[in-house]
């Protein structure tokens, strides 16, 4: 279990790589970098308290190389308050393994060929929701 923890700790970092790695050709014509074209469906799942934050601007710009559409996922009960209000309230959920209700995807996941998806990492591990 505690590895699978940090497996999840360390995937949005992998996956941005991978991304990456898949998104963009190192040739090089000249001075020139080609980039390749992503050519598959893609859908972004992304949670973020703030559409300002680093989770949303990630999101935003996988979005923008591939194409795909952007679907954030939002609670029933959002978090309110301030900063220090809502890591309490989502320390909260962690301690007891609750996860907050979110709003259903209206999306047909299996109409994608590429799913990307992203969380903040709070506490070492996945934003609850």
């Amino acid at each position: 279990m505690k590895n699978f923890k940090k497996f999840l700790t360390i995937l949005p970092g992998v996956l941005a790589s991978i991304f990456l790695l898949c998104a963009c050709s190192g040739k090089e014509e000249g001075k020139k970098s080609i980039k390749t074209k992503f050519e598959k469906k893609a859908l972004i799942v992304y949670y973020s308290q703030s559409d300002k934050q680093n989770t949303a601007t990630v999101a935003k710009w996988i979005g923008e190389q591939t194409k795909g559409k952007l679907f954030p996922v939002t609670m029933k009960k959002p978090y309110t308050g301030n900063y220090f209000s809502v890591l309490k309230e989502a320390k909260k959920h962690l301690k007891e393994n609750t996860k907050p209700k979110i709003l259903p995807c209206e999306e047909d996941i299996a109409s994608y060929d590429v799913i990307f998806i992203g969380s903040p990492v709070w506490f070492g591990t996945f934003a609850p929701p």
